[in-house]
C-alpha cells in the first residue's frame, strides 16, 4: 500500500513537471496574441511627381523623409519613361497608364486622348485634387475635383495641405517643378541639382508630417516617382510589401497597379499591375500575385516579341525600298551623266561648226578679193 502511495505521488509529481510549463506556455502565448483590431483600409492616395529626379540622387542627396518612405514600402530603382521626354508626357502616362501615342498629350495645350485616374474613380464616387506648380498641365486635370496651378513648389505643397485638410480628396496629385530647373542648368551631378532634390525632400516631408498630424499616414497610400532619364518609384501602402527592393518596372504601371487598388478600370492600358509589389494576404496570396505577375509579362514579352518582328518587317521594307531608291538614284545619274555627255558632244561639234563657218567664211572673203582683182585687172587694165 505505502508503495503504491509513493507510486501515486511520483507520477502526480512527473505530470506537474510536464503540464504546469505547458499551461505556463498557454497562458503566456495566451498573453502575447495580438488583440481584434479594426480591419485597415486605404483612406486616401497621394501620388507625387517630382519632375527631374533621377533615383541615384536619392543615394546621393540628402533625402530622409522619401527614402524613409521607400524603406517602409516598396522602392523600384529602374523606372523605364516615356518618350519623348517630357513633364507633359510622363505626367499624362502616369495618370492614364497609357504611352504617349495612345494619350497624345505631348504639349501644353495638347487635347488628352485618355482617360485619367480623376476620371475613372468618379464610378467609385471619389474625389481627386490636382496639385501643380508647373503651370503646363491644365489638360490632365479636366476631372479632378479640386485643381491649384501655383508656382513654386513651395507655395503649391502649402496651398495643397490646406485643400487637403479641408476637402479631403481621395487622390492627391502633386506635381513639383523646380528640380527640373536645376537638372536642366547644372547637371545630375551637381551640387545644385543635389539641393534642389533635397529641397524637393523637405516638402515630401511636409506632407508626410501633415498625414501623421491628421492619423492618417499608416491607411495613406504614397506614391512617389519621376518624369525621366532613370526616374525612381517608391510605393507604401497598406497592401503593398515593407521594405522591398523590386525588379524594374515603368511609369505607365502606376495607373493600372492603382486602379486594380480602387476596383476601376483603365481602357486599354500599356501599363501592368505590379502583382510582386503586394503583401502575400493584403488582396490575394502570393501564389496568385506570382501567378498574375507571370501571366501578364508573358503576354507582355509576347507582345514585345510581336512588335519586334513588325519592326524587322518594317525595317526589311525600308531596306528594299532604300535599295529602290538607291537603284533610282543610280539610273538618274546614269540618265544624267549620258545627257552631260551627249551636250559635251553637241558643244564640241558646235564648236567645230562654228570653226569652220569662220574658215570658209576667210576662205570665201579671200576668194572675193582675188577674184575682185583679177575681173579688175582684167577690165580695167590697171
Amino acid at each position: 500500500m505505502l508503495f503504491s502511495r509513493r507510486l501515486a505521488v511520483l507520477v502526480a509529481v512527473c505530470v506537474s513537471f510536464f503540464v504546469l510549463p505547458v499551461g505556463a506556455l498557454a497562458q503566456q502565448s495566451g498573453s502575447q496574441e495580438p488583440k481584434s483590431q479594426e480591419p485597415r483600409y486605404t483612406q486616401q492616395i497621394v501620388l507625387i511627381v517630382i519632375d527631374g529626379l533621377q533615383a541615384d540622387a536619392l543615394q546621393k542627396a540628402q533625402a530622409p523623409n522619401i527614402n524613409g518612405v521607400a524603406s517602409s514600402g516598396v522602392r523600384i530603382n529602374v523606372c523605364s519613361p516615356v518618350w519623348p521626354y517630357r513633364l507633359e508626357t510622363a505626367a499624362a502616362s502616369i495618370l492614364t497608364g497609357t504611352e504617349p501615342a495612345a494619350h497624345q498629350f505631348l504639349q501644353a495645350g495638347d487635347k488628352l486622348k485618355q482617360p485619367t485616374l480623376f476620371e475613372v474613380i468618379k464610378k467609385n464616387k471619389l474625389t481627386s485634387g490636382f496639385y501643380d506648380a508647373s503651370g503646363r498641365l491644365d489638360g490632365l486635370a479636366a476631372n479632378a475635383d479640386s485643381h491649384l496651378k501655383i508656382r513654386g513648389d513651395d507655395k503649391m505643397v502649402e496651398a495643397a495641405i490646406k485643400e487637403m485638410e479641408t476637402k479631403k480628396p481621395y487622390l492627391n496629385v502633386l506635381v513639383f517643378a523646380d528640380a527640373r530647373k536645376a537638372l536642366d542648368e547644372s547637371g545630375r551631378n551637381s551640387q545644385e541639382y543635389y539641393r534642389a532634390v533635397s529641397n524637393a525632400d523637405n516638402l515630401v516631408g511636409r506632407v508626410l508630417h501633415f498625414l501623421h498630424r491628421q492619423g492618417v499616414y499608416d491607411q495613406t497610400l504614397v506614391v512617389i516617382t519621376g518624369t525621366d532619364g532613370q526616374p525612381p518609384l517608391v510605393i507604401k501602402g497598406i497592401q503593398f510589401k515593407g521594405g522591398a527592393v523590386l525588379p524594374p518596372a515603368a511609369l505607365v504601371d502606376i495607373a493600372p497597379t492603382l486602379a486594380y487598388i480602387l476596383n476601376v478600370e483603365i481602357p486599354a492600358p500599356d501599363g501592368l499591375v505590379l502583382w510582386n509589389a503586394f503583401e502575400p494576404g493584403s488582396l490575394e496570396n502570393g501564389f496568385y500575385l506570382m501567378e498574375q505577375r507571370i501571366t501578364e509579362l508573358s503576354k507582355a514579352q509576347a507582345e514585345s516579341i510581336r512588335l519586334i518582328h513588325q519592326l524587322r518587317e518594317e525595317q526589311q521594307l525600308v531596306h528594299e525600298e532604300k535599295q529602290e531608291l538607291v537603284d533610282k538614284e543610280a539610273d538618274i545619274t546614269r540618265a544624267i551623266r549620258e545627257r552631260d555627255e551627249e551636250i559635251a558632244r553637241l558643244e564640241t561639234t558646235i564648236s567645230f561648226l562654228k570653226y569652220l563657218i569662220g574658215v570658209l567664211v576667210i576662205v570665201f572673203g579671200l576668194g572675193y578679193l582675188v577674184q575682185y582683182r583679177v575681173l579688175r585687172k582684167r577690165f580695167l587694165m590697171f
